[in-house]
């Protein structure tokens, strides 16, 4: 018969690459010894300084009782982790109700509505941990997956866990006592509109950047996308609180009289 030939061409895969590297780390890390630690290793650790230079001894200076306090977390290696895991979570809903009492005290004292406390000191104060833990991420990771995904799947928690848990107990309880669970929504399309824009843009942004550079985060005109996304925070801040306070349209909450704290 006739004889046949077949080429067969090997394209470098660099996305395999890097998922079989990660595989590897993943596997190395399993195989690795635990490192044995306990609470007097971590209160020490807590004075000491983590560089020489100046402001390494600043941020120490800064960081100092957030460290002692997070050396009261029991050490990773109790029964395999959970127990540091399940007592961090606890750490953080504490912080989180103490952040956000104290930005509400805040936003009482200077005379700021609620709905623009919420929306300015609160979600600083609540969303500053989901900044860092992105930017490490971001500085770690070979792709930008994980440091969006973080954002991202933060206010999935934040929208369906974070709202829908409470209002879901709340409607359960008044329908026990045989009322109705209802609240009215203020101001609240005009809130959705403007962040659904404000995101649109941001979204549009990212996929420029891809297009053009081959890359979600960094590239050349990275401080001019970041300024541009802080610009993008402040339209919604400050329109949301214009809204608030009667100046654009026509506020719901307008007429709701002095503040009460």
């Amino acid at each position: 018969g006739e004889a046949g030939h077949c080429g067969v061409q090997i394209v470098h895969d660099n996305e395999w690459r890097l998922f079989h590297a990660r595989i590897e780390e993943l596997i190395a890390a399993k195989k690795a010894p635990v490192q044995e630690t306990t609470w007097k290793d971590q209160f020490q650790e807590c004075f000491e300084v983590q560089g020489e230079s100046i402001s390494d001894h600043w941020f120490h200076f800064f960081t100092f009782f957030w460290r002692c306090l997070c050396a009261f977390i029991p050490p990773p290696s109790y029964l395999g982790g959970w127990v540091a895991f399940v007592v961090t979570l606890g750490f953080i809903a504490v912080i989180t109700v103490v952040v956000i009492e104290l930005a509400n005290l805040l936003g009482c004292c200077v005379g700021l509505k609620n709905s623009v406390t919420a929306i300015s000191f609160v979600a600083l104060g609540t969303s500053l941990p989901d900044t860092f833990a992105s930017k490490t991420t971001a500085e770690d990771e070979d792709t930008a997956d994980a440091a969006v995904g973080n954002v991202t799947g933060s206010n999935c928690v934040n929208i369906f866990l974070g709202l829908g848990l409470p209002w879901t107990v709340a409607a359960t309880y008044k329908q026990i006592q045989g009322e109705v669970y209802f609240i009215p929504a203020g101001d609240l399309v005009y809130s959705v509109i403007l962040f659904l824009c404000c995101a649109t843009i941001g979204l549009g942004m990212l996929v420029g950047n891809r297009v053009v550079y081959g890359g979600e985060l960094g590239g050349p005109r990275r401080y001019i996308i970041a300024g541009l996304f802080v610009v993008l925070w402040l339209v919604y801040l400050i329109m949301s609180a214009l809204k608030a306070y009667g100046h654009v349209g026509a506020s719901s909450s307008t007429a709701a009289g002095a503040r009460t704290c």
